[in-house]
């Protein structure tokens, strides 16, 4: 009987044992993978709280995200202004108060008043940041545009930097830098978060077209290495849109860098019949009057008496 109770014995404290080590293992897990806690989940699991004001806050919430969808911002700013009078005293309901500057703030953007929406953007962010509310990116991605629409491209950068510090896959966050970056004629910086971009896309035509751009501005003549990684680009994105004029302009400018005319212009007469406003009259000009390819292994003389008769007779 003495051995059988101590098996039991043991028994209960191996199984006692291996509870406590997976309820802190469990904890561990909780306390490192702790869930966003995002508006519709705290809904969801406390429903009550959609009642508070009699018809339920929620609505108009739904209200301000479906004006906003359609663009129409004075509806969306009325909206959000509602619920945050509604929510702003509920200490339980501060996801909601997030949600409201949020939204507002995109609409203020909508309407480009760019300094009310750094105001109700800041204020957003200091209720998001902390370990209830997991990692918000879109909000400092939406203040880096308000800062850009003000003129104020140092702190827009840092903002997206946040960004793309939050959540190291934000794609916009590399997308909008490198574009910011490629206006301030950043453009090593800007190909590096093009590439980024493209890492987690490769789908992304604005990333491609963007790099393919940066590679022919760097210098005043860019390499020949430099131009058929733009041509690539440029063809990478039209893959992707193929009637996107702009980006078949870029890929004329760099076969003409590389001598290849017939497909500069044909890449020419395709963009002007897609946007006839980008037809420029230098650009044509410039193909139409380069000379042919020389061959390497023809003199020069002979090369010009063939494209020329008579030429020997004036003195170049």
């Amino acid at each position: 009987i003495k051995g059988q109770s101590d098996s039991v014995i043991f028994y209960g404290i191996a199984v006692w044992t291996r509870f406590w080590h997976c309820s802190l293992a469990c904890y561990i897990s909780v306390q490192i993978r702790r869930p966003v806690l995002t508006l519709d989940r705290c809904m969801h699991e406390n429903p009550e709280i959609m009642r508070m004001d009699g018809e339920g806050w929620h609505s108009l919430l739904n209200s301000g995200k479906h004006h906003l969808q359609n663009e129409d911002f004075l509806s969306a700013i009325s909206s959000m202004t509602s619920l945050l009078n509604t929510v702003s005293n509920e200490a339980h309901l501060k996801f909601a108060v997030v949600e409201a500057y949020l939204g507002r703030g995109m609409a203020l953007i909508g309407l480009q008043d760019y300094k009310g929406a750094v105001d109700d953007l800041s204020v957003c962010l200091t209720f998001a940041i902390g370990p209830n509310y997991g990692r918000r990116p879109e909000i400092f991605w939406q203040r880096g545009q308000a800062y850009e629409g003000l003129g104020l491209p140092t702190r827009a950068i840092a903002d997206f930097t946040n960004a793309i510090s939050e959540n190291p896959e934000f794609l916009d966050g590399f997308l909008t830098r490198g574009r910011l970056l490629f206006s301030l004629r950043q453009y090593n910086q800007a190909i590096s978060d093009f590439s980024f971009a493209i890492n987690l896309n490769s789908r992304c035509k604005e990333a491609y077209y963007y790099r393919a751009q940066c590679w022919l501005l760097q210098a005043p003549k860019p390499s020949k290495l430099k131009c058929n990684n733009a041509v690539h680009d440029c063809s990478l994105s039209l893959s992707l849109h193929a009637d996107d004029a702009a980006c078949l302009l870029v890929r004329a400018r760099a076969y003409s860098y590389l001598d290849e005319h017939s497909l500069a212009r044909a890449d020419y007469l395709a963009a002007i019949s897609i946007d006839p406003s980008l037809a420029s009259l230098e650009f044509p000009r410039e193909i139409n009057l380069a000379r042919p390819k020389r061959k390497t292994d023809m003199p020069v003389k002979r090369q010009e008496k063939k494209l020329c008769p008579g030429i020997s007779s004036l003195k170049l």
